[in-house]
Protein backbone atom coordinates (compact mmCIF):
# COMPACT_ATOMS: atom_id res chain seq x y z
CA UNK A 1 0.00 0.00 0.00
CA UNK A 2 1.29 3.60 -0.55
CA UNK A 3 2.47 5.67 1.77
CA UNK A 4 2.55 9.44 2.31
CA UNK A 5 4.20 11.18 5.33
CA UNK A 6 5.35 14.84 6.19
CA UNK A 7 7.13 16.74 9.03
CA UNK A 8 4.80 17.47 12.02
CA UNK A 9 4.16 20.94 12.27
CA UNK A 10 1.36 22.82 13.37
CA UNK A 11 -1.44 24.55 11.56
CA UNK A 12 -1.40 27.56 13.84
CA UNK A 13 2.51 27.58 12.33
CA UNK A 14 2.14 26.69 8.77
CA UNK A 15 -1.07 29.16 8.46
CA UNK A 16 1.09 32.26 10.27
CA UNK A 17 3.99 31.08 7.54
CA UNK A 18 1.20 31.42 4.31
CA UNK A 19 -0.02 34.73 5.70
CA UNK A 20 3.12 35.79 5.94
CA UNK A 21 3.95 35.22 2.25
CA UNK A 22 0.28 35.46 0.86
CA UNK A 23 0.78 39.89 0.79
CA UNK A 24 4.12 39.67 -1.17
CA UNK A 25 3.59 41.03 -4.42
CA UNK A 26 4.74 39.43 -7.98
CA UNK A 27 4.53 43.12 -9.71
CA UNK A 28 7.27 43.09 -12.43
CA UNK A 29 6.45 39.36 -13.96
CA UNK A 30 5.46 39.02 -17.03
CA UNK A 31 2.24 37.16 -18.43
CA UNK A 32 3.20 33.62 -18.74
CA UNK A 33 5.02 33.02 -15.49
CA UNK A 34 8.22 35.24 -16.49
CA UNK A 35 11.33 36.83 -14.76
CA UNK A 36 11.05 40.19 -12.24
CA UNK A 37 13.78 40.81 -14.48
CA UNK A 38 12.89 44.26 -16.31
CA UNK A 39 14.26 45.33 -19.75
CA UNK A 40 15.91 48.38 -19.72
CA UNK A 41 13.57 50.44 -22.14
CA UNK A 42 13.20 54.12 -22.27
CA UNK A 43 10.33 56.05 -22.80
CA UNK A 44 8.71 59.29 -24.20
CA UNK A 45 5.59 60.81 -23.81
CA UNK A 46 2.99 60.76 -26.90
CA UNK A 47 1.59 63.72 -28.41
CA UNK A 48 -1.58 64.84 -28.03
CA UNK A 49 -2.33 63.72 -31.87
CA UNK A 50 -1.60 60.56 -30.93
CA UNK A 51 -3.98 57.75 -29.85
CA UNK A 52 -4.48 57.71 -25.55
CA UNK A 53 -2.93 54.12 -25.51
CA UNK A 54 0.14 53.46 -25.06
CA UNK A 55 2.96 51.23 -27.53
CA UNK A 56 6.04 49.61 -27.49
CA UNK A 57 8.68 50.48 -29.68
CA UNK A 58 11.38 48.10 -31.07
CA UNK A 59 14.60 49.36 -32.83
CA UNK A 60 15.49 46.66 -35.06
CA UNK A 61 18.71 46.24 -36.28
CA UNK A 62 20.11 46.66 -39.63
CA UNK A 63 20.82 42.42 -40.00
CA UNK A 64 17.24 41.23 -38.79
CA UNK A 65 14.88 40.66 -41.50
CA UNK A 66 11.12 39.55 -41.96
CA UNK A 67 10.85 40.55 -38.09
CA UNK A 68 7.08 39.22 -36.68
CA UNK A 69 6.11 39.26 -33.15
CA UNK A 70 3.62 39.26 -30.00
CA UNK A 71 2.76 39.82 -26.66
CA UNK A 72 3.09 37.11 -24.68
CA UNK A 73 -0.47 35.70 -24.20
CA UNK A 74 -2.10 38.03 -26.54
CA UNK A 75 -1.22 37.07 -29.45
CA UNK A 76 -3.89 37.83 -31.24
CA UNK A 77 -4.67 41.54 -30.87
CA UNK A 78 -1.17 42.52 -30.23
CA UNK A 79 0.69 41.35 -33.35
CA UNK A 80 3.87 43.51 -34.55
CA UNK A 81 3.22 45.71 -36.81
CA UNK A 82 4.61 48.93 -38.73
CA UNK A 83 4.21 52.32 -36.66
CA UNK A 84 3.70 54.78 -39.64
CA UNK A 85 4.14 58.08 -37.58
CA UNK A 86 7.61 56.34 -36.98
CA UNK A 87 8.79 53.84 -39.78
CA UNK A 88 9.40 51.14 -37.08
CA UNK A 89 7.62 48.29 -35.87
CA UNK A 90 5.92 48.28 -32.33
CA UNK A 91 2.75 47.00 -30.53
CA UNK A 92 0.03 49.19 -30.17
CA UNK A 93 -3.58 49.85 -28.09
CA UNK A 94 -1.58 49.06 -24.93
CA UNK A 95 -2.74 49.62 -20.89
CA UNK A 96 -0.47 49.84 -18.35
CA UNK A 97 1.41 46.90 -17.19
CA UNK A 98 4.28 44.78 -17.09
CA UNK A 99 4.47 42.39 -20.45
CA UNK A 100 6.51 39.80 -22.18
CA UNK A 101 7.29 39.83 -25.91
CA UNK A 102 8.26 37.86 -28.54
CA UNK A 103 10.15 38.79 -31.62
CA UNK A 104 10.89 36.65 -34.42
CA UNK A 105 12.92 37.11 -37.53
CA UNK A 106 16.05 36.08 -39.48
CA UNK A 107 19.96 37.22 -39.00
CA UNK A 108 21.59 38.21 -41.73
CA UNK A 109 25.00 37.05 -42.00
CA UNK A 110 28.66 38.19 -43.05
CA UNK A 111 28.30 35.41 -45.62
CA UNK A 112 25.03 36.94 -47.48
CA UNK A 113 23.42 33.84 -45.76
CA UNK A 114 20.05 34.31 -43.09
CA UNK A 115 19.38 32.25 -40.27
CA UNK A 116 15.93 31.79 -38.28
CA UNK A 117 16.12 33.19 -34.76
CA UNK A 118 14.02 35.18 -32.28
CA UNK A 119 13.73 36.53 -29.00
CA UNK A 120 11.57 36.76 -25.25
CA UNK A 121 12.06 39.81 -23.49
CA UNK A 122 10.45 39.50 -20.23
CA UNK A 123 9.39 43.00 -17.52
CA UNK A 124 8.72 45.67 -20.22
CA UNK A 125 6.71 47.79 -18.65
CA UNK A 126 3.86 50.23 -20.23
CA UNK A 127 2.96 53.72 -18.58
CA UNK A 128 -0.27 55.39 -19.93
CA UNK A 129 0.26 57.93 -22.43
CA UNK A 130 3.90 57.17 -22.77
CA UNK A 131 6.20 55.13 -25.48
CA UNK A 132 8.31 52.24 -24.28
CA UNK A 133 11.48 51.87 -26.68
CA UNK A 134 12.91 48.35 -26.80
CA UNK A 135 16.59 48.96 -27.63
CA UNK A 136 19.70 46.69 -27.21
CA UNK A 137 18.61 43.21 -27.99
CA UNK A 138 20.01 40.68 -29.87
CA UNK A 139 18.03 37.79 -32.15
CA UNK A 140 19.18 34.74 -31.16
CA UNK A 141 19.23 31.01 -32.83
CA UNK A 142 16.03 29.14 -31.46
CA UNK A 143 16.68 26.41 -29.12
CA UNK A 144 15.12 23.29 -28.38
CA UNK A 145 13.64 22.11 -24.94
CA UNK A 146 13.31 18.51 -23.90
CA UNK A 147 12.13 16.61 -21.29
CA UNK A 148 9.97 13.62 -19.32
CA UNK A 149 6.92 13.41 -17.69
CA UNK A 150 4.97 10.85 -16.22
CA UNK A 151 1.27 10.24 -15.31
CA UNK A 152 1.81 8.43 -11.55
CA UNK A 153 0.80 4.79 -11.02
CA UNK A 154 0.60 4.20 -15.36
CA UNK A 155 2.16 2.55 -17.42
CA UNK A 156 2.09 3.75 -21.23
CA UNK A 157 2.68 7.96 -20.98
CA UNK A 158 1.30 8.96 -24.57
CA UNK A 159 -0.38 11.84 -25.13
CA UNK A 160 0.33 14.63 -21.71
CA UNK A 161 0.49 18.20 -23.26
CA UNK A 162 2.67 20.14 -22.69
CA UNK A 163 2.97 23.62 -23.38
CA UNK A 164 4.54 27.29 -22.35
CA UNK A 165 1.69 29.41 -21.47
CA UNK A 166 0.96 32.57 -23.47
CA UNK A 167 2.65 31.54 -26.54
CA UNK A 168 1.99 28.53 -29.53
CA UNK A 169 4.99 26.34 -28.22
CA UNK A 170 3.80 23.26 -27.09
CA UNK A 171 3.94 19.25 -27.63
CA UNK A 172 2.48 15.84 -26.61
CA UNK A 173 4.58 12.88 -25.03
CA UNK A 174 5.91 9.56 -26.46
CA UNK A 175 4.69 6.39 -24.84
CA UNK A 176 7.40 6.59 -22.53
CA UNK A 177 6.84 10.15 -21.37
CA UNK A 178 9.25 12.07 -23.47
CA UNK A 179 8.61 15.39 -25.26
CA UNK A 180 10.41 18.07 -27.47
CA UNK A 181 9.92 21.58 -27.91
CA UNK A 182 11.38 22.74 -30.89
CA UNK A 183 11.89 26.71 -32.19
CA UNK A 184 11.77 28.35 -28.69
CA UNK A 185 13.66 31.89 -28.54
CA UNK A 186 16.11 32.22 -25.32
CA UNK A 187 14.59 33.61 -22.72
CA UNK A 188 12.12 33.34 -19.76
CA UNK A 189 9.71 30.02 -19.70
CA UNK A 190 7.72 28.06 -17.29
CA UNK A 191 6.24 25.29 -18.71
CA UNK A 192 3.16 23.58 -18.08
CA UNK A 193 1.91 19.62 -17.88
CA UNK A 194 -1.63 18.69 -18.53
CA UNK A 195 -3.56 15.54 -18.57
CA UNK A 196 -7.40 14.74 -18.45
CA UNK A 197 -8.15 13.32 -14.94
CA UNK A 198 -4.57 14.35 -13.35
CA UNK A 199 -3.65 16.90 -11.37
CA UNK A 200 -1.00 19.58 -14.03
CA UNK A 201 2.36 20.13 -13.24
CA UNK A 202 4.74 23.00 -13.71
CA UNK A 203 8.57 24.30 -14.17
CA UNK A 204 8.50 27.79 -12.90
CA UNK A 205 9.83 29.95 -14.85
CA UNK A 206 13.55 29.90 -15.47
CA UNK A 207 16.05 31.64 -18.43
CA UNK A 208 16.51 29.69 -21.37
CA UNK A 209 20.00 30.64 -23.15
CA UNK A 210 20.85 27.40 -25.07
CA UNK A 211 19.18 23.29 -25.70
CA UNK A 212 18.17 22.38 -22.25
CA UNK A 213 16.96 18.94 -20.61
CA UNK A 214 14.57 19.72 -18.13
CA UNK A 215 13.78 17.91 -14.76
CA UNK A 216 11.66 14.81 -14.99
CA UNK A 217 7.64 15.67 -13.90
CA UNK A 218 5.12 13.25 -12.54
CA UNK A 219 1.68 14.05 -12.20
CA UNK A 220 -0.92 13.12 -9.78
CA UNK A 221 -4.74 11.92 -9.94
CA UNK A 222 -7.22 15.09 -9.36
CA UNK A 223 -8.78 13.61 -6.57
CA UNK A 224 -5.37 13.68 -5.02
CA UNK A 225 -5.14 16.83 -2.60
CA UNK A 226 -2.26 17.24 -0.84
CA UNK A 227 -1.09 19.12 2.35
CA UNK A 228 1.64 21.26 2.40
CA UNK A 229 5.11 19.49 1.81
CA UNK A 230 6.50 16.98 -0.06
CA UNK A 231 5.66 13.33 -0.77
CA UNK A 232 6.76 10.30 -1.61
CA UNK A 233 3.34 8.08 -3.18
CA UNK A 234 5.56 5.07 -4.67
CA UNK A 235 6.06 1.75 -3.84
CA UNK A 236 8.03 0.38 -0.81
CA UNK A 237 11.45 0.30 -1.88
CA UNK A 238 14.66 -2.67 -1.76
CA UNK A 239 16.66 -2.05 0.76
CA UNK A 240 20.53 -1.32 0.09
CA UNK A 241 19.57 -0.70 -3.65
CA UNK A 242 20.28 2.29 -5.69
CA UNK A 243 16.93 3.70 -6.95
CA UNK A 244 15.60 6.96 -8.30
CA UNK A 245 12.37 8.27 -7.31
CA UNK A 246 9.59 11.02 -7.51
CA UNK A 247 8.53 13.54 -5.20
CA UNK A 248 5.69 15.49 -5.10
CA UNK A 249 5.85 19.22 -3.68
CA UNK A 250 3.10 21.16 -2.41
CA UNK A 251 4.60 24.55 -1.59
CA UNK A 252 2.88 26.92 0.76
CA UNK A 253 2.21 30.29 -0.11
CA UNK A 254 3.52 31.82 -3.33
CA UNK A 255 7.24 29.87 -2.98
CA UNK A 256 9.02 30.57 -6.23
CA UNK A 257 12.15 27.89 -5.48
CA UNK A 258 12.80 24.95 -3.30
CA UNK A 259 16.13 23.25 -1.98
CA UNK A 260 16.41 19.06 -0.59
CA UNK A 261 18.27 17.02 0.54
CA UNK A 262 18.62 13.80 3.53
CA UNK A 263 19.69 15.68 5.93
CA UNK A 264 17.40 18.45 8.02
CA UNK A 265 20.44 21.29 7.80
CA UNK A 266 19.95 22.53 4.60
CA UNK A 267 22.05 25.49 4.65
CA UNK A 268 24.06 24.26 1.98
CA UNK A 269 22.31 23.08 -0.44
CA UNK A 270 21.36 25.19 -3.33
CA UNK A 271 17.70 26.54 -5.01
CA UNK A 272 16.26 25.34 -7.73
CA UNK A 273 13.28 27.42 -9.60
CA UNK A 274 9.67 25.68 -8.19
CA UNK A 275 8.16 22.64 -10.35
CA UNK A 276 5.08 20.53 -8.75
CA UNK A 277 7.85 17.47 -8.50
CA UNK A 278 11.22 16.08 -8.94
CA UNK A 279 13.30 13.09 -9.40
CA UNK A 280 16.23 12.34 -7.01
CA UNK A 281 18.37 8.95 -6.49
CA UNK A 282 18.35 7.23 -3.40
CA UNK A 283 22.40 5.44 -2.81
CA UNK A 284 22.32 1.99 -1.74
CA UNK A 285 22.44 2.43 2.27
CA UNK A 286 21.11 5.76 2.81
CA UNK A 287 18.86 6.77 5.08
CA UNK A 288 15.65 6.91 3.40
CA UNK A 289 14.02 9.90 4.32
CA UNK A 290 13.96 13.13 2.37
CA UNK A 291 13.59 17.22 3.47
CA UNK A 292 12.44 19.86 1.61
CA UNK A 293 12.21 23.63 2.06
CA UNK A 294 10.53 26.46 -0.23
CA UNK A 295 11.40 30.10 -0.31
CA UNK A 296 10.11 33.39 -1.75
CA UNK A 297 12.84 34.59 -4.13
CA UNK A 298 15.09 32.83 -1.54
CA UNK A 299 15.03 35.37 1.16
CA UNK A 300 11.66 34.20 3.18
CA UNK A 301 12.21 30.70 3.91
CA UNK A 302 9.55 28.22 4.63
CA UNK A 303 9.45 25.43 7.50
CA UNK A 304 11.44 22.60 6.62
CA UNK A 305 9.09 19.45 5.65
CA UNK A 306 10.00 15.95 5.23
CA UNK A 307 9.32 12.53 3.81
CA UNK A 308 9.78 8.99 4.91
CA UNK A 309 10.13 6.26 1.89
CA UNK A 310 9.38 3.05 2.93
CA UNK A 311 11.47 -0.02 2.81
CA UNK A 312 9.98 -3.69 2.13
CA UNK A 313 9.84 -5.70 4.87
Amino acid sequence: MKTLKRSPMTALALASFIASVSACSNAGKGDGGSSSKTVVTTSQTLGADVAKFSRIIVSPKAQWQNLTGYVVADALHTALQNLADLSKPGFQNMNEGVYDVILEGKILGADGKTSPAAIRISGVRVVNGVDTQIREVDLKPYIKLEGKVVRNGESSQVGIAVKIPGSSLKAVTASDGSFIIENVPVGFHKLEFSSPGYNSGFIQSKDYRADAALPAISLTRDSLRLEAGVHYLGSALTAGSNQKINLHLAAPGSMTSFRFGRSENLGDRPWTKLQSSFETELPAGDHPEIFVQYSLDERQLSPVFSANIPLEN
